[in-house]
């Protein structure tokens, strides 16, 4: 989530100021408690899914994306990562097409 004041829109903003793309990570079936906390406000610096970690009684296991080098929780289902452009409308492309090829692989497993 990107709501402007997050640090997700804080690490956005500075990237686009300097006219960089922005590595972004998303994270398929990852713990529940780190998705309900996803849109509660942490204090800046402190890594959300260390405070899952703490919920949990234990580290969350992490590995680092292939593409983006940026850490996602080894748990996880899958997870994706990319570059976040400057321009809202090829975001909004690489969603859809995103979006569509996830729609076509869970359709195929269920036959």
């Amino acid at each position: 989530m990107q709501a402007k004041g997050h640090h997700g829109w804080i690490h956005r903003e500075k990237y686009f100021k300097r006219g960089e793309k922005m590595p972004i990570a998303m994270v398929l079936g990852g713990d529940p408690i780190a998705f309900f906390y996803g849109g509660v406000e942490a204090p800046y610096g402190v890594f959300e899914l260390d405070i899952v970690g703490g919920m949990r009684g234990r580290p969350t296991k992490m590995v680092r994306g292939k593409v983006t080098g940026l850490p996602f929780p080894a748990n996880g289902r899958g997870g994706v990562g990319g570059l976040r452009h400057a321009r809202p409308q090829a975001l909004r492309r690489a969603v859809w097409r995103m979006d569509r090829a996830l729609r076509g692989a869970a359709c195929a497993t269920c036959r």
